[in-house]
């Protein structure tokens, strides 16, 4: 693979890209690095000076691109301005052509040398086995064997010890990162992703599975209530926030309430139903487990004076406040108001 070019792993503390970073943040820092990929594929490692091809190339703003090239010092001009390289890229570049084609050429003799040796062995081996008896000759066939496969083995090793990234300095510096650009190029490894994705999937198919358990026992405890029919995301995103937020028996027991209550099965003014999504929203779940809409077995009006206090509210208890008692009065008057509209309708209705 040769489309590549090493990348100093600490390349973003330089004096130069400091600044750089200092000005445009993490998104200046790549354009950079984008550039230089461009660079990588151009001849002689220089580019035409055209701001807005490059920044259509990029995706990116044209100001933003001329003020990386500009302004930090990271690129020079030619003497007409028409073109602009990096001197350090160049050079590290210039210093990786020469010591490939160095390894190339010195491949190439060595693999003649060896290819001469073998030829010569070769023709050894034929005229001694030629001479001798077939034991000895299957023994030496099988040694010849050994000796290819153990001289295929060094080649690819060899092959693979003569790719060497260079540092600016033609050193090799540990730590340093290489980052391949080849548009075919695929890893062998696992993308790490892979395991998240499978296990917010199974996640997901836990959470749907819970919910579609909690709307059985809705079904179940609250027929009075709307039916739920179908079970969407949004719906499993909203119920289950919910189990989080309180936990499963708090949950069972706010569902337990609602299908107890009357007033959400449809006994009120307007005759208006509750349902599923209303019952789960995150105000009107609390409401209904502390018990706002629970039935009450006794009006104000049926009461005596002392339970009359107790509906609306006792003055001299300190543990209730004014708010408390505005609240539970409101609460009974609306109560008294349903029972007498209730019975001053006719009987049909």
């Amino acid at each position: 693979m040769n489309n590549y070019f090493s990348h100093d792993s600490n390349a973003r503390n330089s004096d130069k890209l400091i600044p750089l970073r200092m000005r445009w943040g993490a998104e200046g820092y790549g354009i950079y690095f984008m550039i230089l990929e461009r660079l990588r594929e151009e001849p002689e490692y220089t580019s035409v000076k055209d701001y807005n091809m490059i920044a259509f190339d990029l995706r990116v703003d044209t100001g933003k691109v001329k003020s990386v090239i500009e302004d930090f010092g990271l690129f020079v001009f030619t003497e007409d301005g028409k073109y602009f390289y990096s001197e350090s890229f160049k050079r590290r570049m210039t210093q990786k052509d020469e010591k490939s084609k160095k390894l190339s050429e010195a491949g190439k003799k060595g693999n003649e040398r060896r290819w001469k040796n073998n030829a010569g062995n070769q023709q050894e081996n034929h005229q001694s086995i030629a001479t001798q008896s077939p034991p000895d000759r299957i023994c030496d066939e099988n040694l010849s064997q050994e000796k290819k496969r153990k001289e295929k083995e060094r080649k690819e090793k060899e092959s693979k010890d003569n790719i060497t990234p260079l540092s600016p300095n033609g050193d090799i510096p540990q730590g340093e990162l290489e980052f391949p650009l080849d548009e075919n190029f695929e890893s062998p490894v696992k993308p790490p992703g892979e395991k998240e994705k499978s296990s917010a999937k199974k996640e997901k198919e836990s959470d749907r599975e819970l919910v579609n358990k909690i709307v059985n026992y809705y079904h179940e405890k609250c027929p009075g209530l709307a039916t739920v029919k179908t079970i969407t995301d949004k719906r499993v995103s909203t119920v289950m926030a919910r189990v989080r937020q309180h936990g499963k028996d708090k949950v069972a027991e706010m569902i337990e309430r609602a299908g107890a209550s009357n007033f959400l099965a449809g006994d009120n003014q307007r005759g208006w139903i509750a349902d599923f999504d209303w019952i789960f929203k995150p105000t009107n779940f609390v409401k209904v487990y502390e018990g706002k809409y629970d039935n009450r077995n006794r009006t104000s009006k049926e009461l005596p004076a002392s339970g009359r206090e107790g509906v609306i509210g006792n003055g001299n208890n300190p543990r209730r406040n004014d708010a408390e008692n505005k609240r539970a009065e409101r609460d009974a008057l609306g109560e008294i108001a349903r029972q007498v509209l209730h019975r001053s309708m006719p009987k049909e209705f």
